[in-house]
């Protein structure tokens, strides 16, 4: 058990810090959904990992920008973001 303890000691700070961040980031998504501007996290792909209410509302109504099988797509190519190589 002796050898265990420092494990377990380990253990309980790793949980203790991830749900301290768990936390911040509740937080920020509050912080984020309160603005009237629309912020979306999309990856490299342009797939959608995050998207706050501002902005789920202007995907929903397609005017621009959409979102299509999971990823952000812009109405007009001029407007599409260019693609990496």
């Amino acid at each position: 058990m002796r050898r265990l303890l420092p494990h377990l000691q380990r253990v309980l700070q790793v949980h203790s810090r991830n749900e301290s961040l768990r936390g911040l980031c509740r937080a920020e998504e509050i912080a984020l959904d309160s603005l009237d501007t629309g912020v979306v996290a999309v990856d490299e792909q342009g797939r959608i990992l995050w998207a706050n209410e501002s902005a789920d509302r202007v995907l929903e109504k397609g005017l621009g920008v959409s979102r299509r099988q999971g990823r952000l797509v812009a109405k007009y190519f001029s407007e599409a973001p260019p693609r990496s190589r």
